[in-house]
């Protein structure tokens, strides 16, 4: 099962009647775009999000487990500062509790 139908499947059982179900739906929805991959592993970014991220040349692809992002090579850059922040990062795995062994 594909990581993008369990969204859908768990999304889609949420109530119509709560309104932020709703506008999580149109959030996840109204931007999901089906896509190919050609015979060499390309993948075409529709105009509209090729636009929306600012792509015009190079880009980064950034994989992130059952997903990836695709960034300019500038934002890129500014996310690449973020994540060399060592006491930002310390923080940041303190959350994933990872003192504990199999």
């Amino acid at each position: 099962e594909t990581y993008f139908k369990q969204v859908y499947d768990q999304s889609t059982s949420m109530s119509l009647t709560d309104p932020t179900a709703r506008l999580l739906r149109r959030l996840i929805f109204s931007t999901a775009y089906p896509v190919e991959i050609d015979k060499v592993g390309r993948v075409l970014v529709p105009g509209n999000l090729r636009q929306f991220a600012g792509l015009e040349g190079d880009a980064v692809i950034a994989g992130q487990g059952e997903y990836f992002e695709v960034w300019t090579p500038a934002e890129w850059d500014k996310q690449a500062t973020l994540l060399s922040d060592a006491e930002a990062n310390n923080q940041r795995f303190a959350a994933l509790d990872l003192s504990a062994k199999p």
